[in-house]
């Protein structure tokens, strides 16, 4: 029964016709591991598609949506990151493997007469295989992809003529937003696929219109004697390097546990974003060309390359009439052009590694992306990852803080020490012990204009006594014997005279009742230079709710009162 449905079906399709073609195609010169590298990119090929289909599955194309399912693909799909990684790794060896191809065919010769569009339509794949893997890069939707396709839309925008239009196309609007998503989305798994298969095809069935290619330093007559058919000896070859190189691929991705998924995308945070190494050189380009000829390195040169790439049949025809070493010639400009793309693809890499400020940028989104995944493994809000943090005030008020505050209030480590008072620590009994001894320190009131607080130069008993009574203040658990007795003290060193705590003040110094707690850090950050506060003396801006939300303002003052966790080590 099946034997006659196997010969119903080959009458129908020749597909034994076809296999025995292919099987019993003569190969000048042999089989040779140099001819592997076109069946190991077919190899690779299907491994995307599988892994694509796989991840599709999972995958949900929208910005509130995106990163959430890629997290979960990643951290919580039994073997997710296996599939993730098998896809992202893979896909820079399929185009690996398809330029060493491109290059196998050059020094063969295969792109002379009469295949000349067998190498066009090579050509053509590989620059396939480029789109279709760059509008892939947007889809995890973490900080890299979000940035980097900014650049990339952004060079788009800077076209002559059509780049307005062209931006506002590819992004679906003013904005990178959802809109962008679906697009690369449509253009990944639709449109691309199709384009790519499509072109394979043409590229299969014009190499099977021609035989294979001599080898160049073998003379036809010795390429002849050497002939063997592609079954057995170069399909095991193929086979060979197809499962060498999956198993490389596999080894690296079980290796580091996956690919890389970054912090949520959030145009609020910096990222100082590169693209893929393949896009690499035009990037680096763009250094070279700025302003109104930045096209000179994103469409001329490129497209000057390529047209060159792809004209060689043609310009071999042109150099053969002149010199008998025009092969020779073309194969050594092409790789020449190779390795200057190289070169230049691997100075930003290279500057990146020793440049402190990428190093620490990326270093802060690194910490912002681990924190990211740990609050996701609770499940990520309806609203999308960017409420992730807000689920946790502490890394929202770090947020906040980061943004509102760093720039003058500065890491206290900083030598020397040049910003407003330093509060790490503060509100603990540390840092007020160390500041009654010394407010017009550094660390404290040294950089601003406030110079008018006395040192305290008492007994160390009563200074415990007020320190305990001002935490106490701030809603703290304290000591009641020692508060009562830090009343007192206060009272008795005259610090009233200057503060209040009738939650008025006065003209001299900040109300003190109340102090550090949740509602005195709300109205004291709200306005700062107000009567109960610094009044005259202030240096701070307010930060009225147009500047800074209600929420936002909670997550501040949940981090501030934090800080009497850490070590208060300054001064």
């Amino acid at each position: 029964m099946i034997r006659r449905l196997l010969s119903y079906l080959d009458e129908r399709s020749g597909l034994s016709g076809l296999w025995a073609g292919a099987r019993d195609c003569p190969l000048p010169g042999g089989a040779s591991w140099a001819r592997t590298f076109g069946m190991a990119t077919l190899a690779f090929l299907l491994l995307e598609f599988l892994t694509g289909v796989g991840l599709s599955a999972w995958y949900a194309p929208t910005v509130q949506d995106a990163w959430a399912s890629v997290h979960f693909i990643q951290f919580k799909l039994s073997l997710g990151w296996l599939l993730r990684g098998l896809h992202h790794v893979g896909g820079t060896a399929l185009i690996v493997l398809a330029i060493v191809h491109l290059v196998q065919a050059l020094i063969y010769g295969a792109y002379q007469a009469p295949r000349e569009l067998t190498w066009v339509s090579g050509v053509v794949f590989l620059l396939l295989l480029v789109v279709v893997s760059h509008t892939g890069y947007l889809l995890p939707q973490d900080l890299r992809a979000y940035w980097a396709t900014q650049v990339l839309v952004g060079i788009a925008g800077n076209q002559p003529v059509i780049g307005p239009t062209g931006q506002a196309l590819i992004q679906g609007g003013p904005l990178v937003g959802n809109a962008t998503l679906t697009h690369f989305y449509a253009l990944h798994v639709g449109l691309m696929p199709v384009a790519l298969f499509g072109m394979l095809g043409a590229h299969l069935w014009l190499r099977s219109r021609h035989a294979a290619a001599t080898p160049k330093h073998l003379s036809p007559e010795t390429a002849a004697e050497r002939a063997q058919t592609y079954a057995p000896f170069q399909l095991f070859r193929d086979v060979a390097m197809s499962a060498a190189a999956m198993g490389v691929v596999a080894a690296l991705v079980w290796r580091d546990g996956g690919v890389e998924l970054g912090g949520p995308a959030d145009p609020a945070v910096e990222f100082i974003a590169r693209p893929e190494w393949y896009m690499m050189p035009i990037f680096e380009l763009r250094h070279w060309f700025t302003g109104s000829s930045e096209f000179v390195a994103t469409v001329i040169l490129p497209g000057v390359g390529t047209t060159l790439l792809a004209g060689l049949p043609w310009l071999h025809g042109v150099l053969a009439r002149r010199t008998a070493r025009a092969h020779s010639l073309l194969v050594v400009g092409t790789l020449g052009g190779l390795a200057s793309a190289v070169a230049l693809g691997a100075v930003i890499p290279l500057a990146d590694a020793s440049d402190p400020a990428v190093l620490k940028t990326n270093a802060a989104a690194d910490a912002l992306a681990a924190e990211a995944h740990r609050l996701a493994m609770a499940g990520v809000p309806l609203e999308g990852p960017l409420f992730l943090y807000k689920n946790d005030p502490l890394v929202w008020g770090a947020r906040v803080w980061d943004k509102q505050c760093k720039a003058c209030h500065t890491e206290c480590k900083e030598d020397p020490f040049k910003g407003s008072p330093c509060l790490e620590g503060y509100a603990s009994r540390t840092w007020l012990t160390k500041f009654m001894k010394d407010p017009s320190a550094k660390h404290f009131f040294g950089n601003t204009k406030i110079d008018s607080m006395d040192a305290y130069t008492g007994s160390d008993e009563k200074l415990a006594a007020m320190v305990e009574f001002l935490v106490g203040e701030s809603g703290a658990t304290v000591s009641a014997p020692l508060v009562e007795s830090g009343k007192a003290a206060f009272d008795d060193e005259g610090c009233g005279s200057c503060h209040t705590l009738d939650g008025v003040g006065g003209d001299d110094a900040p109300d003190l009742k109340g102090w550090a707690s949740p509602a005195w850090l709300a109205a004291f950050i709200r306005t700062p230079g107000a009567k109960r506060f610094y009044g005259d003396a202030n240096e701070m801006d307010d930060f009225p709710h147009e500047k800074l939300s209600k929420e936002e303002l909670e997550a501040v003052i949940t981090y501030l009162r934090a800080q009497t966790d850490a070590q208060a080590k300054y001064p």
